[in-house]
C-alpha cells in the first residue's frame, strides 16, 4: 500500500474517532447545561441531589474527586490515543508485518486480553486495594509504554499490546476512587468524571499531530506515557487520601 494511501486510511480513522468524541462531548455538555438550569421534581429516592451551586461549591473542595477528573480525562485520552495508532506502530517497528490486516489481527489479540484482563483486575480487588492496583498496572503501563518508544521492534510491538492489559481496570476504578467521600453530591461528581471522556477528543489529535511534525509513531506515545504517569500520581494521592 502506497503511503498516501495508508496516511488517508488512517486520517479517515482519526477522523471518525475524533467525531464520535466530539458527540459524545457535546452531548454530555448538553445534559450538563440542561440539568443545571431546569428545575426538576423532587424525586422518591433516600439520595439528596442538593442544590446544584452548593453541591459544585462542596465538590470542588474535595481534591481526591478534582484529581480523579484530571486523570480521567488523561487516561480516556491516552487509551483512545493508544488503541488508534496501534496498527500504524505495529508496521512500523514490526518487521514481520507489512499489510495493515496484519497489525489489525495483532490489535484485536491485544484487546481480547485486555477484556480478559476485566474480569481477572475484578478478582485482584478482593485480595489487593483498588488504588494500590491501580498503582501496580499503571506502573507495569509506564514501563511498556517506555519500551515501546524507546527500543521499539518486535519487543515494543509486544510491549505495546501488553500496555492494553493495563488499562483494563483504569476506567472504573477511576471513577470510584475519584467519588469516596462526596456523600451525598456523587451524583454530580459522577457526571463530571464521565465527561472527562472530553480528553479523547483532545488527546488524541494532539498525538496524530506529533507524528506528523515527528515522523514518528514512537515519538507520539510519549503522550499516553505522560498520561499513565498522571494516573499514577492520582492512584497515590488517592491511596493516602483513603488513609486518612
Amino acid at each position: 500500500m502506497a503511503a498516501d494511501q495508508l496516511a488517508a486510511i488512517q486520517g479517515q480513522e482519526l477522523g471518525n474517532v475524533v467525531t464520535a468524541y466530539l458527540i459524545v462531548a457535546l452531548v454530555a455538555l448538553g445534559l450538563a447545561a440542561l440539568i443545571l438550569f431546569t428545575k426538576f421534581p423532587a424525586g422518591k429516592s433516600s439520595d439528596n441531589f442538593g442544590e446544584l451551586k452548593q453541591a459544585f461549591g462542596r465538590l470542588k473542595q474535595n481534591a481526591n474527586w478534582k484529581f480523579a477528573v484530571v486523570a480521567q480525562f488523561f487516561y480516556v485520552g491516552c487509551q483512545i490515543g493508544v488503541w488508534t495508532y496501534a496498527i500504524k506502530y505495529i508496521m512500523d517497528n514490526h518487521a514481520g508485518v507489512t499489510t495493515e490486516a496484519q497489525a489489525g489481527d495483532y490489535v484485536f489479540y491485544g484487546l481480547c486480553v485486555y477484556a480478559a484482563f476485566r474480569f481477572i483486575c475484578t478478582g485482584l480487588m478482593s485480595f489487593v486495594s483498588p488504588s494500590k492496583l491501580l498503582s501496580i498496572m499503571a506502573i507495569i503501563a509506564i514501563a511498556l509504554i517506555s519500551t515501546a518508544i524507546f527500543i521499539g521492534g518486535e519487543i515494543g510491538t509486544y510491549a505495546l499490546l501488553g500496555s492494553f492489559t493495563c488499562m483494563s481496570l483504569m476506567f472504573p476504578t477511576i471513577y470510584g476512587l475519584g467519588l469516596t467521600g462526596v456523600g451525598e453530591d456523587r451524583k454530580l461528581g459522577g457526571s463530571f468524571i464521565i465527561m472527562a471522556i472530553l480528553g479523547g477528543a483532545i488527546l488524541v489529535p494532539l498525538q496524530g499531530w506529533v507524528i506528523d511534525v515527528t515522523g514518528s509513531v514512537n515519538v507520539s506515545y510519549l503522550i499516553p506515557l505522560t498520561c499513565f504517569s498522571i494516573v499514577l500520581g492520582f492512584s497515590l494521592f488517592s491511596r493516602k487520601y483513603l488513609k486518612q
